[in-house]
């Protein structure tokens, strides 16, 4: 996990806190008023809260809906390196689909899950290689 994920996962956090502990203090303050405010006061006060609510589940529902795109785009990207072979820093490679670690780099099957590596030549070899 790089450390934009974690600044980004931080930030939604400290949002989120900020708007619940509004959220409390409005409704602590409407429960102060209603004892002692007339009626038009106390549908005001509705109506605010329904709105509070509703942006609130607007943002939830945003929020899910982004994290779900991205789990779908990183599972495409997935599926387009399934048939590589990822050289790693010892001249072994790693098979993509398994994981398996024991990938001679002219084999063209692996030996555990039997996946047909492509003939295409590797992308950049700094790019794909990793330490081991």
């Amino acid at each position: 996990m790089d450390g934009k994920n974690i600044f980004r996962k931080r930030k939604i956090i400290v949002i989120l806190k900020a708007l619940s502990v509004f959220i409390f203090v409005y409704m602590v303050y409407f429960i102060k008023l209603s004892f002692s405010v007339p009626q038009s006061h106390f549908i005001r006060f509705m109506f605010g809260g329904f709105f509070i609510c509703l942006f609130v589940s607007v943002l939830v529902f945003a929020l899910i809906v982004s994290r779900i795109h991205r789990g779908i785009e990183e599972e495409k990207h997935y599926d387009n390196l399934r048939q590589q072979k990822l050289t790693m820093s010892n001249g072994m490679c790693e098979c993509q689909s398994c994981g398996n670690r024991r990938v001679v780099s002219a084999d063209r099957n692996c030996g555990i899950c039997g996946i047909t590596f492509d003939a295409a030549p590797e992308r950049n070899k700094t790019e794909q290689t990793i330490p081991q």
